[in-house]
């Protein structure tokens, strides 16, 4: 599942982004039809502990029982798609206090994979950190250039890149 994010550029010289009433959760068939402003986020595909709550925007059940499951694990591995799934929980909660640092073990546990760096990239992009966000997004599109969800939100922060420079 996908959680989709929009943005909203509210002047030329300053930009804030701010989640739009609620997160959407869109199958993956519907990505062609959903706007094309949107920044989207992406669980683990592994079925694990919270993964189904928090594709389903029961953020804090889905974040309990990702977060009890994770405090039992010691091997990387296998804590990396719980890692994920925390840190889209918790950028789809717009907890910027706690997802930097999940979001930044995800990458790691996730050993740089497209889609822990995408999820970081889109934290840094709504935190307004472009050179970060950027430079995640490069190396998710580096690491998985068909990948479907990646170069969509690249595109976005390519247009978004492009607009505030103007």
């Amino acid at each position: 599942m996908l959680v989709t994010l929009k943005t909203v550029q509210k002047n030329n010289l300053v930009r804030s982004f701010c989640l739009l009433a609620s997160i959407v959760l869109i199958p993956v068939n519907a990505i062609a039809s959903t706007d094309l402003l949107s920044l989207r986020l992406k669980t683990s595909i592994q079925e694990v502990n919270g993964v189904r709550e928090i594709e389903a925007g029961n953020y804090q059940t889905g974040i309990r029982k990702t977060e009890a499951h994770l405090n039992k694990l010691k091997v990387m591995s296998l804590r990396a798609p719980y890692l994920n799934n925390l840190c889209v929980a918790y950028i789809a909660q717009e907890n910027f206090d706690k997802a930097p640092s999940v979001c930044d073990e995800s990458v790691k546990a996730n050993r740089e994979s497209a889609i822990a760096l995408n999820n970081r990239a889109v934290l840094h992009y709504l935190q307004g950190n472009m050179l970060a966000s950027r430079a995640d997004m490069t190396k998710a599109v580096e690491t998985a250039s068909q990948n479907r969800v990646v170069n969509h939100n690249q595109q976005i922060i390519g247009i978004n890149d492009l607009m505030a420079k103007n």
